[in-house]
């Protein structure tokens, strides 16, 4: 029987919610160093990414190294006072770190 994206999700939250900052960090790295060998990535234009919240895989090294090679990175935002998304396209010029602080 094939397990249900919410399933899958439930699965993958609790796997990280028992492992420590560095332990989380290690697992980020190597899950991106995965992503970036792919034909996947590698062919693709543009990328869909998200910044991570406590205890998620990070994808900030693929955001990186997307935007280093010139591709198209969105993220996903809220639409202010409505519970709708859309996504952002990130410019190269801003540090991933300010992205947050960003009015975006």
């Amino acid at each position: 029987m094939q397990k249900t994206k919410a399933q899958i999700r439930k699965e993958i939250k609790e796997t990280f919610s028992t492992k420590d900052s560095n332990e989380l960090e290690k697992e980020s790295k190597r899950i991106c160093s995965d992503f970036l060998q792919t034909d996947l990535y590698k062919e693709s234009k543009i990328i869909l990414s998200y910044m991570a919240m406590k205890k998620e895989a990070s994808p900030k090294d693929i955001t990186e190294a997307a935007l280093k090679d010139g591709k198209k990175v969105a993220l996903p935002r809220t639409i202010l006072h409505t519970s709708d998304m859309d996504f952002y396209i990130l410019k190269n010029s801003l540090p991933l770190e300010e992205i947050g602080r960003a009015h975006v």
